[in-house]
């Protein structure tokens, strides 16, 4: 039996939920324009094999991004604020 290595998810209806179905040996994951949110970031260190995430256009907050990459600094995470989908969470990426 192939271990799945690689999802791509973007663009669907996926939520924080989908953390619960991905498989241990998931190495990248593409999320982009999902539904996922700063809660997702928190359950998906779980999976240690993750070495790629694509997060652009989702409501994830730079302070969580940060947290992540600090508890799976191996994982590169690809991310930009979009301020359509923060819901009231403050983003300011590089302001001064």
């Amino acid at each position: 039996m192939q271990q799945v290595k690689t999802l791509n998810l973007a663009g669907t209806l996926v939520d924080n939920s989908i953390v619960e179905y991905l498989p241990p040996s998931i190495e990248e994951l593409d999320l982009s324009g999902t539904n996922v949110d700063n809660q997702l970031l928190f359950d998906l260190p779980k999976r240690s094999a993750l070495r790629r995430v694509n997060l652009m256009n989702t409501a994830v907050t730079a302070e969580s991004v940060a947290q992540f990459r600090a508890k799976l600094p191996n994982c590169t995470v690809i991310w930009q604020a979009d301020p359509s989908k923060l819901h009231g969470h403050l983003a300011l990426e590089g302001s001064a």
